[in-house]
């Protein structure tokens, strides 16, 4: 009897954390969507993908803080090279991004926020504003939120040589939850490089060159030198053969000078 009712209980328990876990599957909230917006010399508004690639509810509405037209990148932002740059007349502006959230059983998402850094560095964050209510074709819940009122030229004082901008997106919850999209932590990652501009080139070239005329200069100085001390010795000897020498050993002797 006590093996049976161990077993019910059992199997009441397990029936119970059913009912449980399908009712946490089925509340909360969270991000199914992310996109960073980058302005890429002078060139559009344009949100690259990070998660739920080749989607166009990515593509926000106008608002108070999107500026249309915005392209999309389908192609995702993890993992692509963004180009070469060069800082003193390029630009890789981040202008901001986009979240798709959702929503279920009382619970509300109250801000969402992108955040990005270079190389490593500190991580910036944007605040993305509200842009759309029911972006899934009717299913009720699902958000959109978009910025593109930033204007951060990340090459500004970056070094020569390659480099990674990383991003990921998170939002607050009614229930004070976080909620996250970030790879489980790795973050989206794409890669650039920064070149010295062509005047840059130009003056190490002039440089060089500056650098091979003084080498030329005192190898020809060396050469003139040895040239006079040559000149120096044989007057030096011909002036002790006319001291100390007969003139038959004189002719001699300036044979062997000549020669």
């Amino acid at each position: 009897m006590k093996i049976r009712n161990a077993k019910l209980l059992a199997l009441a328990l397990a029936a119970v954390g059913f009912v449980s876990t399908a009712n946490l599957v089925q509340a909360g909230a969270g991000i199914f969507g992310s996109a960073i917006g980058l302005k890429i010399n002078g060139g559009n508004n344009t949100f690259y993908e990070m998660s739920l690639l080749n989607d166009p509810r990515h593509a926000p509405i106008a608002s108070g803080t999107v500026t249309l037209p915005v392209d999309l990148v389908t192609t995702g932002f993890d993992g692509l090279n963004l180009g070469t740059f060069d800082i003193n007349t390029d630009s890789l502006l981040v202008i901001g991004g986009g979240v798709l959230s959702f929503k279920n059983d009382g619970t509300d998402v109250t801000s969402t926020t992108i955040a990005y850094s270079v190389d490593g560095g500190a991580f910036q964050f944007l605040n993305l504003g509200f842009n759309e209510d029911d972006v899934n074709d009717g299913a009720g819940g699902d958000q959109r939120w978009a910025s593109t009122d930033a204007s951060v030229n990340i090459l500004t004082g970056l070094a020569n040589g390659a480099h990674t901008l990383s991003a990921y997106t998170f939002g607050s919850t009614s229930d004070s939850g976080n909620i996250f999209d970030s790879q489980n932590g790795a973050n989206y990652n794409a890669t650039f490089t920064v070149v010295p501009e062509p005047t840059t080139y130009a003056m190490m070239l002039a440089g060089l060159g500056v650098l091979a005329g003084v080498q030329r200069s005192r190898r020809r100085r060396r050469r003139r030198f040895w040239q006079r001390t040559d000149s120096f010795q044989k007057a030096a000897r011909e002036f002790l053969c006319g001291l100390f020498l007969s003139p038959e050993n004189q002719t001699r002797t300036q044979i062997l000078i000549n020669s």
